[in-house]
Parts: C-alpha cells; sequence; structure tokens
C-alpha cells in the first residue's frame, strides 16, 4: 500500500479501496502495514493521531462487517490520556475488536521513543476464520 505521508483521511480510503480490490478472492483476513493511517509524520503526531483510535475502530469495524473479512489494522498513532502509541487493532469478520496491541519495542534508530509511549502487554488472538490455503 502507498501511504499518503500524514494524511488519514486519504489513507482510509485507499484501506477501503485495497478491501475492495480484495474481495474477489475471498480472503479470510487482510492484513495493512503499521502506521497506514500517518505513514512516519512523526512531528506532526500530536495534530494527526486518532483520540483513542475512535475513528479508526468505527471505520474498520464497518468496513469488517460490509466485507465479511477480518481485519488485522498494521498499526495507527493512538492518542491518550497518557501520549501516544504505535496501535494495533485486530477485527473480526463480524466487525468486532478482537484484540489491541501497543507497541511495546520502540525502533530506536527512528527514535520512535521520542514520539510514541510504548505499550506494556501482548496481545494473543485467533481468527476464527482463517484457514491454510495449499
Amino acid at each position: 500500500m502507498d501511504i499518503a505521508f500524514g494524511a488519514p483521511r486519504t489513507n482510509r480510503d485507499k484501506v477501503a479501496q485495497r478491501i475492495e480490490q480484495a474481495m474477489p478472492h475471498h480472503p479470510d483476513v487482510v492484513v495493512f502495514p503499521e502506521l497506514w493511517d500517518t505513514a512516519y509524520d512523526l512531528d506532526r503526531l500530536e495534530q494527526l493521531a486518532d483520540w483513542e483510535g475512535e475513528e479508526t475502530k468505527a471505520f474498520l469495524s464497518a468496513v469488517a462487517r460490509d466485507a465479511g473479512v477480518a481485519i488485522v489494522a498494521g498499526s495507527i498513532a493512538e492518542k491518550r490520556s497518557d501520549g501516544i502509541y504505535n496501535t494495533s487493532f485486530v477485527f473480526s469478520k463480524k466487525g468486532d475488536v478482537i484484540a489491541t496491541y501497543r507497541k511495546a519495542h520502540l525502533f530506536r534508530p527512528m527514535e520512535e521513543h521520542r514520539h510514541f509511549q510504548a505499550g506494556d502487554a501482548c496481545a494473543v488472538y485467533r481468527i476464527e476464520t482463517c484457514r491454510a490455503r495449499r
């Protein structure tokens, strides 16, 4: 996915297009890249980050439900009361959030620790409808 730098609305449109393009192939799950919403526009995260992931969760919940596909939402810039996190949400085919992971090991060479809070828990989930294809 060619991510538009610092353009969450444009990137949500691209996500919707990608999922629509994938539907003829009947995927069980669609996975998006890290920081697909803002790219690495780290200097503007304070303005760009999604408050508690609300817009992203509403958008991807509807997309997952309408398309009937599970989504591993790569990650987004999620703003919370204690800072900004690099957060991944996982959605079932019904549009339910089945897992949330906030990146725990920030990438020091890119100085992520200056822009993000570190998460403190792993996320383990099962996507019920996934099956191996040969």
